[in-house]
């Protein structure tokens, strides 16, 4: 009868066969053609197919043991084929087990998200070994036999990552049916038919905007502007936005037809653009049938710190497997064992711990090793092997014992992988091995006849039939096919079990082959997986460069935390060989911390950056780092060392004859003459460097000088020409997509609208500044965002959450030592206190702020602080047990405050304070010098066009 020869296990099947009664291998299609005798005693080798007879137990040709476990892995193409099948221990399939509880919990979620058109988020976290993978492979084929509406697409995040959001742009090119590498103009077109189809014609005007998102998103080149009728392009965080609502648009869209179950596993390894999509989908996306199930595992690093605080609507964790599980799994794989010895069993349940990746591990083991014979249809167990027999007792050792099981060449091909790192690429192992072979003798003179290339490749697919490694569709080098280990864990053991020499002979190799490989467009991207290999190469000059380039590029990404890590890694590696990288890394990292608000440490690097430049005579160098001690000092609220800093630095910049240094000190004088509330001295500096800016056509520089004019004019109460300067900086900033210099020009007109009494839309802009500046960690602006916003709320009589703002504000500002800030801050919770008829408090606060103000010599703040006392001691002037003492009280720090405010030039609030003394006159029954004082107010609101204020005092005027 004709027959079909397995070609992994040898084994006979019937001519109608499709998988190895054997081993579970895919037969080929046609009936195979022996190339011998199939009456001889014959087994193939699982590794390199040599013939063997099949009472050898090891490999002839390669050493492989020939009982080993494999799971067969599909060679070609999944489409031609049909789906892998991951859960086999030498051709048996495992049984999922303990999970029955989970899996069923999975299905209710997925029949409520479907019933009730709801999303619903599940978090799905478990330890390595444990079964996530398993219980979701499962759950699809679940899914897949109930012949159900409901479609599961699953995604993996990476270690390394392709792209801001590579785990979303995965699931897209999955679900639209477009391969990874195909070219950029088909995958447009199968979008663009994609999303038609999802949208049908009725949204025929949104088809074109929400194709050109998504393609955004995946990475398509020309698809990163907003619409082609937009004047400007948006700052990141609005066009952040239309992306996301691409994102929620399409799922909708799509889960209308048919609900959806959206899978991201290793959710450890997701980009914090990914995270943001993510956190945003969370929160708008409530009304469409979608099962969305984060896996993750909270023993990688830094796993819980990232992920532990996001919230979910259930949280499955799964649990080890108890003593009689595990031994009805051990049972179920050895099936085909007759009288399965007790004393196996017992061996397995007290070594694996409960935890089933150890029990597979195990047992391959032991088939590996001949414990477990597998070749004949009824298998067998050797009971004086089981006798003698030590299993590991952690996951870590079993996997360190089935790796040792494996052929020596094997092992040698595997330690060259785990140096590249849990991805790694064939043409590179080539390289690796090349080094090998060259250490023994071999050279290019063996060019023509080497023999590495097949090698390795033959290699590979023998290790990839043992299940130990797999192809990865994504390759993060497009010209370059990419493999990985299945399990991090074998990666990490067989890494440790490395010479540190070796090591570094193998990551020299790596990173140099990486730098040539990476595309250029790319090398930002990837200088931190590059400055790791040199760094394991111990060539620290090498490493230091490439890590203060990443430094670079997660600095342009405001990744802060990261671009510290790395700019503090780079600088360990530098010596003074290499100041100019010196130079460049601490001016940088000192700015890093600047925009955390952590002015004490930026004040360190920027002292290095001046001894430095002090060494080698530079004063182009020297004036940087003057005007950003300067700066730090300002923000210190220090500001005659500020000043003296600055003065230093302009002198630097003309010495050097650098304009764009001279006019960005000239701002910086400006601004600390501001605060100071010293106008005119403040405006002589800002318009000389805006005039020298505007010469060197530096938009971002020109809209930071625009933008501390117009907050001179708010201060000053001059609201119309306030609006003219933030709008200009506010287009500019669009320009040059600068999006903490976005972000302050929210804020500043923020306040103008507060000025103007507009609170809904002051609100608005309030809430777009924050949500910049915590995307992009600006913790310097996110407290004065903070109070901004809280003030807003108080003036809306809307005091929920006002409190809890405020003392966020305040946490921020006492880390970074603000003082400008922590007055506000204090005024307003002294202000909330107010609100709740907490006088004691209310006063506490109020005094603390006014002690502030005076200690930082701020003639408006000082101001400022006697109204709100003053407007404090004014609610109690009629209270039987302070009234007196409140009316002498609030009338000394009116006049105190009016005098000063006159003094200082600040107009609005001058007007503020005439205003409440007026009304406060008139409560105590002096109408008239009370009226004389409204109508003071009223001139000054009218000329500055405060409506709402002008409005109000004059109806309280014609009342009296």
């Amino acid at each position: 009868m004709p027959s079909i020869v397995c070609q992994y296990c040898a084994k006979e099947n019937h001519e109608d066969a499709r998988e190895c009664e054997r081993c579970g291998a895919l037969l080929p299609l046609e009936e195979a053609k022996p190339s011998v005798d199939l009456d001889a005693d014959i087994a193939h080798c699982p590794s390199c197919s040599a013939v063997n007879t099949t009472s050898a137990e090891y490999c002839t040709a390669c050493g492989t043991p020939m009982a080993v476990i494999t799971r067969v892995l599909e060679l070609v193409s999944h489409n031609e084929r049909g789906p892998l099948e991951t859960w086999r221990v030498y051709g048996i399939e495992t049984q999922m087990v303990a999970r029955a509880g989970e899996l069923e919990l999975l299905h209710t979620l997925q029949e409520r998200t479907q019933s009730e058109s709801e999303t619903v988020f599940v978090s799905l976290r478990a330890a390595t070994g444990l079964g996530k993978s398993r219980l979701l492979s499962e759950f699809q084929r679940s899914l897949d036999k109930q012949l159900g509406e409901a479609l599961m697409l699953a995604t993996e995040c990476r270690e390394v990552n392709n792209g801001a959001f590579h785990m979303f742009a995965t699931w897209f090119k999955n679900r639209f049916y477009i391969a990874e590498r195909e070219p950029a103009a088909v995958t447009r077109r199968k979008l663009n038919e994609a999303v038609e189809a999802l949208l049908g014609k009725d949204r025929e005007s949104d088809l074109e905007r929400i194709t050109t998102l998504l393609g955004h998103l995946m990475g398509l080149p020309g698809s990163s502007s907003g619409d082609d009728d937009e004047d400007v392009v948006e700052d990141g965080s609005a066009f952040d936005r239309r992306v996301f609502d691409a994102v929620a648009d399409v799922l909708r869209a799509d889960s209308a037809r048919s609900p959806l179950v959206i899978v991201f596993e290793d959710l450890q390894f997701a980009t914090n653009q990914s995270l943001r999509l993510l956190d945003y989908l969370q929160r708008n996306l409530h009304d469409a049938p979608i099962l969305f199930i984060l896996s993750w595992n909270p023993d990688e690093l830094y796993a819980d710190t990232i992920l532990g605080g996001m919230s979910f609507d259930t949280d499955i964790e799964l649990d080890l497997l108890t003593d009689e599980q595990v031994d009805g799994f051990v049972r179920q794989v050895l099936h085909k064992v007759e009288d399965l010895p007790t004393l196996l069993t017992d061996k397995i349940v007290e070594s694996s711990h409960g935890n089933p990746l150890a029990v597979e591990e195990m047992l391959r083991l032991l088939i590996s090793e001949g414990t477990i014979d597998t070749r004949q249809q009824t298998w067998s167990v050797d009971t004086n092997k089981i006798k003698r027999v030590k299993l590991p007792q952690t996951v870590e050792a079993t996997v360190r014992a089935r790796l040792e099981a494996l052929s020596e060449t094997e092992r040698e091909i595997l330690r060259m992988a785990a140096c590249i790192g849990n991805s790694f690429w064939p043409d590179l192992l080539v390289c690796l091995w090349r080094l090998r072979e060259d250490s023994r003798g071999s050279g290019p003179s063996a060019w023509r006849n080497d023999e590495a290339e097949s090698l390795v490749e033959a290699l590979l697919e023998g290790l990839e039939r043992k299940d130990i490694i797999r192809h990865r569709d994504d390759s993060m080098l497009s010209e370059h096919d990419e493999l990985f280990f299945k399990h991090r864990l074998e990666r990490k053991t067989i890494y440790g079990g490395l010479d540190s020499h070796i090591k570094q002979r193998y990551h020299r190799v790596i990173a140099q082959w990486l730098d040539q490989h990476v595309p250029e467009e790319e090398q930002g991207k990837r200088a931190e997986l590059i400055a790791g290999h040199f760094d394991n190469a111990r060539s620290l000059e090498r490493a230091a460069h490439r890590y203060i380039r990443a430094a670079d590029w997660a600095r342009h990404r405001y990744a802060n935390r990261k671009a510290i890590e790395l700019y503090t890694r780079g600088l360990s590696y530098l010596s003074d060989a290499d100041i100019a990288h010196k130079l460049h890394a601490f001016n940088y990292l000192g700015g890093v911390h600047d925009m955390l608000g952590e002015f004490d440490q930026s004040l360190a690097y920027y002292r290095e950056l001046l001894r430095y430049a002090w060494l080698l005579n530079d004063r182009n160098k020297a004036g940087v780092a003057l005007n950003k001690i300067g700066r730090a000092y300002r923000n210190l609220s220090e500001f005659e060392d500020a000043l003296e800093c600055l003065d230093q630095a302009l002198e630097h910049f003309q010495i050097a004859d650098d304009l764009a240094g001279i006019a960005s000190t000239l701002d910086d004088i400006g601004k600390v003459h501001w605060i100071r509330a010293r106008y005119d001295e403040a405006l002589k500096y800002y318009r000389a460097g805006l005039a020298l800016r505007r010469k060197d056509e530096n938009k971002r520089s020109i809209a930071l000088s625009l933008n501390h004019i117009g907050s001179l004019h708010l201060q000053r109460g001059e609201l119309r020409d306030a609006m003219i300067y933030f709008r200009e900086a506010l287009d500019l900033r669009r320009q040059v997509d600068d999006r903490q210099g976005v972000a302050e020009s929210f804020n500043n007109l923020g306040i103008l609208c507060m000025e103007r009494g507009d609170y809904p839309q002051a609100t608005t802009l309030f809430e777009e500044a924050l949500e910049i500046v915590r995307e992009i960690g600006y913790r310097a602006l996110e407290g004065v965002v903070l109070n901004n916003l809280a003030e807003t709320q108080l003036l809306r009589n809307i005091p929920t959450k006002t409190k809890q703002l405020l003392e966020e504000a305040l946490e921020i500002a006492e880390e970074s030592g603000e003082k400008r800030l922590i007055f506000d801050i204090l005024r307003n919770l002294g202000a909330s206190a107010l609100k709740r008829l907490n006088r004691k408090e209310a006063l506490e606060y109020m005094t603390e702020a006014l002690l502030v103000a005076q200690d930082i010599d701020a003639r408006t703040l000082i101001g400022i602080g006697h109204q709100s006392l003053a407007d404090l001691h004014s609610k109690y002037i009629f209270d039987p047990d302070m009234g007196e003492d409140s009316m002498i009280d609030a009338e000394r720090h009116y006049r105190r405050a009016i005098e000063i405010l006159t003094e200082a030039g600040n107009e609005a609030q001058l007007g503020r304070c005439l205003s409440a003394y007026g009304h406060f006159l008139v409560e105590q029954g002096e109408v008239v010098q009370g009226k004389q004082k409204l109508e003071m107010a009223r001139e000054i609101f009218k000329r500055l066009e405060i409506r709402k204020l002008w409005d109000a005092t004059e109806r309280v005027i014609g009342e009296l």
